[in-house]
């Protein structure tokens, strides 16, 4: 590749990006006591770990990139259960300015999905079970041997072609489904981004971070939604009143996302690493 003196040293800023964030997942995690912050803050972590672990991965057997990658992804969902219930009980309050639907029952089922989870968390090994996979990981990882510039590129090419897939596949058939897998891919590209840290691809990663974002709001009320319809106590008009105030926003959020995925995917793979030579990414 011509001209790579601005990512000559992007394997060692990848290493160095993926250790520090599973040395933050292990620290948030390792405290006498945990918050919920503490566990948003280290599956936070977790996934940024993954995003960046998919530049290593043209470099790597398939067999081990994908024992490192489930190992964080496992660890993560030990985690989530607490993490949900932290946010399905934000989320439902940020729709306060609806005073006019009865929700005072609703939020006593989230509070109790709260404490639950919390509950669960406390009593079983799922935190010694996560900071013991996070650990090995990160002790193999350390052991890797280097890789080149050029195969992490090659990395960042395959994160932004499995994208523009994704996307291609809501175009066909759009589903809850296919837009959660298509917010999993614009937040490993954002990641990437982020690591790699060329010029010119500021827009990118914006774009990248806003379809995450909203598409990630998107999934968090569906869940609320089917929550809400199964919370019971003979609320059914109740219920359908959130429901319906809740697909309104969730429509305004897969417009804003999708036409922002039209977007970042406009360009083939090679077209948009190829940036990376001039520094032009936009």
């Amino acid at each position: 590749m011509d001209d790579v003196s601005h990512i000559e040293d992007l394997p060692t800023r990848i290493a160095a990006f993926i250790d520090d964030e599973l040395r933050a997942a292990l620290d948030a995690l390792g405290g006498a006591t945990v918050s919920d912050q503490d566990v948003h803050n280290a599956r936070k972590s977790l996934k940024k770990a993954r995003g960046g672990l998919r530049l290593y991965r043209p470099a790597m057997a398939e067999p081990t990139f994908s024992e490192y990658n489930l190992a964080l992804r496992d660890a993560g969902r030990l985690l989530s259960p607490l993490r949900d219930g932290h946010s399905q009980l934000q989320l439902f309050l940020g729709f306060e300015d609806d005073a006019w639907l009865p929700s005072a029952h609703i939020e006593s089922a989230l509070h109790e999905d709260l404490s639950q989870a919390r509950h669960t968390f406390d009593t079983t090994k799922a935190r010694d079970l996560c900071t013991t996979a996070i650990g090995q990981v990160r002790a193999a990882l350390a052991a890797y041997p280097p890789v080149n510039a050029e195969t992490c590129i090659d990395g960042l090419r395959r994160i932004y072609r499995s994208g523009r897939q994704a996307l291609n596949r809501v175009r066909k058939k759009d589903s809850a489904a296919r837009r959660h897998e298509l917010r999993k891919q614009a937040k490993y590209l954002r990641v990437a981004l982020e690591v790699i840290g060329a010029p010119g691809f500021d827009d990118d990663h914006d774009r990248a971070r806003r379809i995450a974002s909203w598409l990630g709001e998107d999934h968090d009320l569906a869940v609320l939604c089917e929550r809400i319809e199964h919370s019971g106590g003979g609320w059914k008009t109740t219920h359908e009143r959130w429901a319906h105030r809740i697909r309104e926003r969730q429509h305004k959020l897969q417009r804003k996302a999708l036409a922002k995925a039209e977007e970042l995917f406009e360009r083939k793979p090679k077209a948009f690493v190829s940036g990376l030579k001039d520094g032009d990414g936009n």
